[in-house]
């Protein structure tokens, strides 16, 4: 039997966890203010395909198939961290390359929608927060039943619909302002973000490691 006051916690353990500034949300909200909600949903896609591949390192984790060794965790970071500054600061300098002020951006941009699975994967598996929470966090509500395998499906799916129900709302927000000036600020504002939360990465990794 599902034990709620647990799921509860978890519930509000994902809201906050969701509904706070991180690199996924970032990029949700950068590429939908900048290309369209269909743009922004892509990209949740793809995170959430990250999402799921380290909840299922979690679950192997559980099962013993391997050991998570904090040293790697800590290199994961690092690497993440690096990747993360790299893509901040691409952002940051497409945000300045941008058109100058206009009233309306009707002209958005024809890149593939997979181009964004891809890009929200790559944010989502690099993200130390989102590795951190998987790997270390999830574990902890596994006993919302005592049938193992249920509390893994009741807590995948319970993570799959807040996932995507709370970044397609943040997505369907931004995706309605057209003005080019908010949005070049807006891209600036997020590639600053990332580039703050990989600094704080590189920041504990290095104190660690070195």
């Amino acid at each position: 039997m599902i034990d709620v006051a647990v799921l509860s916690a978890f519930v509000g353990s994902v809201v906050l966890f969701l509904s706070t500034p991180g690199p996924v949300t970032v990029m949700v909200v950068n590429n939908s203010v900048k290309q369209g909600f269909l743009a922004g949903f892509a990209t949740i896609i793809g995170t959430n395909i990250a999402s799921l591949m380290l909840i299922g390192a979690s679950f192997l984790v559980l099962y013993g198939v391997f050991q998570v060794s904090e040293y790697l965790l800590t290199y994961l970071t690092l690497f993440g961290s690096l990747y993360l500054l790299y893509f901040a600061t691409q952002i940051i300098k497409d945000s300045f390359n941008a058109k100058p002020l206009s009233l309306d951006v009707s002209d958005k941009s024809n890149q593939p929608l997979m181009n964004y699975v891809t890009q929200g994967f790559l944010v989502g598996i690099s993200n130390p927060k989102d590795v951190l929470f998987f790997v270390a966090f999830f574990p902890l509500f596994f006993n919302v039943d005592k049938n193992i395998n249920i509390a893994m499906m009741v807590l995948t799916l319970t993570w799959v619909a807040l996932d995507y129900g709370i970044l397609s709302l943040y997505s369907m927000m931004f995706a309605k302002i057209k003005h080019q000036s908010f949005i070049a600020w807006v891209g600036r504002l997020s590639g600053i973000m990332l580039a703050i939360i990989a600094l704080i990465g590189l920041y504990q990794t290095i104190s660690i490691l070195f």
